[in-house]
């Protein structure tokens, strides 16, 4: 084996300018996000895991995803710092709070719905055996 020393290149200087150090420092860190977008991402996972849990019932999935909103925000969406974070909760998904819900899943049994949002011909979990 041969190992063959090599010269330096010429330049001109070896010192990183302030300009070179924050182009640098651009390409290596990416923005933060901010708070609203961290707490939007977080939604959509919820949306995403309550999809995952229950993919062919779509009542299922909404009370999951509202029951994971308000375990992991707390059940006032008028609270000061996550207002903003439901109101974005229900333009995108429908999110309602558990009174709602109840009202909904009410309107829903009058409807002849069982609380999984199907009916008596459809319900694969029992939901109308004692009728």
């Amino acid at each position: 084996m041969n190992i063959t020393a090599q010269a330096p290149a010429v330049s001109a200087h070896n010192w990183l300018t302030t300009g070179d150090f924050l182009n640098f420092a651009k390409k290596i860190w990416a923005p933060v996000a901010s708070n609203s977008e961290a707490m939007e991402r977080k939604v959509d996972d919820l949306y995403g895991a309550a999809c995952e849990r229950f993919p062919t019932y779509d009542t299922m999935v909404h009370n999951a995803f509202c029951a994971s909103m308000d375990a992991e925000f707390g059940a006032d969406d008028q609270a000061e710092g996550v207002a903003e974070i439901f109101a974005y909760a229900r333009e995108a998904y429908g999110y309602m709070s558990a009174s709602e819900n109840e009202a909904q899943r009410q309107e829903d049994a009058d409807n002849g719905l069982c609380w999984h949002g199907l009916d008596s011909m459809t319900c694969p979990c029992g939901c109308f055996e004692n009728d």
